[in-house]
């Protein structure tokens, strides 16, 4: 594990078919000036490991899940020559290397440095996947000791970048105020630009006619994901993507065909949200985890942050789209109209459930 390091935050707008795969990556560094070690971490979609690997371009490759577990030792062996350490010009000794296990969404590979002599200038290079077509950026953040933290960018044409231990070119940690309106504000845009969430609660205002049914319902929701956002960005409960993605796609479509149905008893809408709830919970822990990160000098605030974020955003959401649900209500068109709307969602979530499950 790397111990103090500071993930690098960041958002990136990802495609339908998987609302939490990051398309780019992220590189973390620690170094540490008192036992001259130097830890990295790399995360991001495995599909571009196995493209940097082996050379295919966009829209030439087919790596199934099958695919990735026979070529991982390979993938594995690519990683770890694409990223090296140097101290004063010599080569620091990798003294540990770890990888998660095959999965089309999401890796992370860490490899740990020993250098010799004390700290000086520690050059870190990162060559994964920046020679892929179409160029490949990793987005890095690089704590120096305890004190300091800079941001740069790994691609073709910087894939190396140099740190002063002792230099002047680090900015301070930021503050716990400065913690919290960052990660408030990761929260508030990936529940906005997460498209599967955003159907979801569209599904929602759908299914509520009144506001104190949606209020409930939402309620639900929030209890529930909140518990297992908190246990998963922990690491005290972990489910693969792989298996939480599918689920999530299932729940939008499920949200519409409630919709359609028009059911008279709201408590089963009410039980099924705050159980589907704890599967979206997964889905927010993995952005957080995974291409946020949490900042272990602040990891409670920023984990209260990130989820008061996902609700003020799902309050925008409900914001906007009750007022429009509560005006269509008694119009003679009402359910021709929601009918329409639950069925487009309905479609582009059993979609993605396709692509999820049968063509990652």
């Amino acid at each position: 594990m790397i111990r103090g390091a500071i993930l690098l935050t960041f958002l990136l707008l990802a495609p339908p078919a998987f609302a939490h795969q990051t398309g780019k990556s992220t590189f973390v560094v620690h170094v540490k000036p008192d036992t001259g070690e130097v830890d990295t971490l790399l995360t991001g979609p495995a599909i571009d490991a196995a493209d940097g690997t082996f050379g295919y371009g966009p829209g030439e490759h087919d790596w199934t899940r099958d695919r990735l577990v026979e070529k991982w030792l390979q993938i594995g062996t690519y990683l770890d020559k694409s990223i090296e350490v140097s101290n004063d010009g010599e080569p620091c000794e990798a003294v540990e290397q770890d990888t998660s296990k095959p999965d089309p969404v999401s890796f992370w590979f860490l490899k740990a440095f020993a250098c010799e002599l004390p700290l000086g200038e520690v050059v870190l290079r990162n060559e994964a996947m920046v020679d892929t077509p179409g160029g490949y950026r990793h987005f890095a953040r690089i704590q120096v000791g305890e004190d300091g933290v800079q941001t740069t960018v790994f691609n073709a044409q910087t894939p190396t970048h140099t740190v002063v231990v002792g230099g002047t070119d680090v900015e301070p940690l930021s503050t716990a105020g400065e913690t919290f309106v960052r990660y408030l504000w990761e929260g508030v845009l990936h529940i906005v630009f997460g498209w599967d969430h955003v159907l979801f609660v569209l599904g929602l205002v759908l299914i509520a006619v009144r506001f104190k049914q949606l209020l409930a319902i939402v309620t639900a929701f929030t209890v529930s994901h909140s518990i297992t956002l908190g246990l998963s960005a922990l690491d005290v409960v972990a489910v693969p993507a792989s298996v939480i993605e599918p689920v999530i796609a299932l729940s939008v479509a499920w949200v519409a065909v409630e919709a359609i149905l028009k059911r008279d008893d709201p408590r089963i809408a009410y039980a099924a949200t705050f159980l589907l709830g704890f599967v979206h919970g997964f889905g927010f822990s993995y952005v957080l985890r995974d291409e946020v990160g949490l900042p272990t000098d602040a990891l409670l605030p920023a984990l209260l942050a990130f989820n008061l974020g996902v609700e003020l955003g799902q309050l925008g959401i409900v914001a906007v789209a009750y007022p429009l649900r509560a005006w269509l209500r008694d119009k003679s068109f009402e359910r021709k109209t929601v009918i329409a709307i639950a069925g487009v969602i309905g479609i582009i979530a059993l979609y993605w459930f396709v692509e999820r499950t049968f063509l990652a």
